[in-house]
């Protein structure tokens, strides 16, 4: 899986739609291994559904940050 780590002094940068998906990645990141630990199954369809709205978001903080950083070349 991938993960996005960044530092506050690099979110502060941020587009603030990039800040509010790093927010929700986050969130969801805590939320997802928090419940996989509780149902102790990585493959439980609430791990699942979480893991795939995860994904989601992942994909859209990818499509946001390539999109600004091409504005900026």
């Amino acid at each position: 899986m991938l993960q996005v780590y960044v530092s506050n002094q690099e979110a502060s940068h941020f587009h603030p739609l990039e800040e509010s998906l790093h927010d929700e990645i986050a969130a969801l990141r805590e939320q997802m291994h928090k419940v996989a630990e509780q149902k102790k199954n990585l493959s439980d369809p609430a791990v699942v559904k979480i893991s795939q709205l995860l994904d989601q978001k992942l994909n859209l903080y990818d499509r946001a940050t390539n999109k600004a950083s091409l504005c900026l070349t």
